[in-house]
């Protein structure tokens, strides 16, 4: 649970609540798209740890990452 600086806790606000679900849910379903695309593995293929990594493919290891629950996902975002 989030504090507050005062060391008290913070009360999430329903709304806030429902929306940060949402926005879990819109994220996943982003990144299933963007892995199902037919380009998609050949971006992945251009991942070289030596090279320069290339945007699209960032982003598509990053939907890979989210989808497994990975906490290096927001790196590659």
């Amino acid at each position: 649970m989030p504090w507050l600086q005062d060391g008290t806790a913070r009360v999430r606000d329903p709304l806030d609540t429902a929306q940060h679900e949402q926005a879990g849910r819109d994220l996943r379903d982003l990144s299933t798209l963007v892995i199902r695309d037919s380009k998609a593995a050949d971006h992945i293929a251009l991942l070289d740890p030596s090279c320069r990594v290339e945007p699209a493919s960032a982003l598509i290891f990053a939907c890979l990452l989210h989808l497994d629950d990975r906490e290096g996902a927001h790196f590659w975002l």
